[in-house]
């Protein structure tokens, strides 16, 4: 069967970023295994501190909130974050790439996402983002599905079709726990390629994004790229975000530095996390930032409505 002609975007998305047959590092085989190592040590006087059914559950966005607010830390780790249509398309354009992928391209980009609101509106499963958009009346449902839509079709025409051998990962789940369990750091990766090829690196780890360039956002990969190297034993070769608007992406070469680099972020992380939640809202401290409108403290927090209408202002 004759391959599918490339479009000048694919070939540049192909070539320079998932770059198939490139050269790969190769790492020291005891790294996964020292940083694990590092991780237990650090993190050994927030585990005794905890009981077992008091587990501490730690993915990037409790992460990156660590780094940013106290107050925003606070409202997602006691479920109080409001879900708004742009939180929910990028999910939805995440699952829709999921089921586009996963029917190996026999779905197109809009079955793959009607499919899914579809069976959204028909059964939420308790899932909030599903609970959401089963709650909206049926302009908004469609003004958010073509949002979607629009989403995924430009990942298809960006992207070259991700060959079976490539072993394409979708919305993949990868985690790692430490102090005999109670502390679990887990993400979800929008897209991983590629394997271990005899010891060298050969996984390439990439986050879809929907909303505007951010630098930050390669933390979130990196924290990616530290888990899959302890469940793997091998780390990626690259990590990338990728802006479905734009279409440019971002990425960085995985080195050795990167990782011990991630492994100190995740550990600060984690003791402002075990700090907060432990804490009383009036001892948090509060830092303006572009997720104050989404904030469930936001009615209390002057820094947060300062910034609030700072930006409508500035709109």
């Amino acid at each position: 069967m004759q391959e599918e002609a490339l479009t000048a975007k694919q070939i540049e998305v192909r070539d320079r970023v998932l770059d198939p047959g490139g050269e790969r590092p190769i790492f020291d085989p005891g790294l996964a295994e020292e940083l694990r190592g590092e991780l237990e040590t650090h993190l050994a006087p927030i585990a005794a501190s905890l009981e077992p059914k008091d587990q501490l559950f730690v993915n990037k966005q409790k992460l990156k909130d660590a780094q940013t607010c106290e107050g925003l830390l606070y409202s997602r780790i006691h479920d109080l974050f409001v879900i708004n249509s742009a939180i929910a398309r990028g999910t939805l354009a995440h699952r829709s790439v999921q089921r586009l992928i996963g029917s190996d391209y026999q779905l197109t980009p809009l079955d793959a996402v009607h499919g899914l609101f579809g069976d959204l509106v028909e059964d939420p499963g308790g899932d909030s983002t599903g609970e959401f958009v089963q709650a909206m009346g049926v302009g908004a449902r469609a003004e958010l599905c073509s949002e979607v839509a629009d989403m995924v079709i430009k990942f298809a025409m960006d992207w070259p079709r991700l060959k079976r051998a490539w072993n394409p990962r979708v919305e993949s789940r990868i985690a790692a726990s430490f102090g005999g369990g109670v502390i679990r750091m887990s993400g979800k990766v929008d897209l991983a390629i590629g394997n271990e090829r005899h010891g060298a690196a050969g996984v390439f780890i990439a986050d879809l994004k929907t909303g505007f360039e951010r630098h930050d956002n390669l933390y979130d990969v990196r924290f990616y790229a530290l888990l899959e190297t302890l469940r793997s034993s091998v780390p990626p070769f690259r990590i990338a975000v990728y802006y479905l608007d734009s279409g440019q992406c971002d990425w960085l070469d995985v080195t050795e530095d990167l990782l011990r680099s991630e492994v100190r972020r995740v550990l600060d992380g984690i003791e402002v996390f075990h700090r907060v939640r432990n804490q009383r809202k009036d001892q948090l401290v509060r830092n303006p930032n572009g997720l104050c409108p989404y904030c469930s403290l936001i009615d209390d927090c002057e820094p947060g409505q300062a910034s609030v209408a700072l930006r409508e202002t500035e709109a």
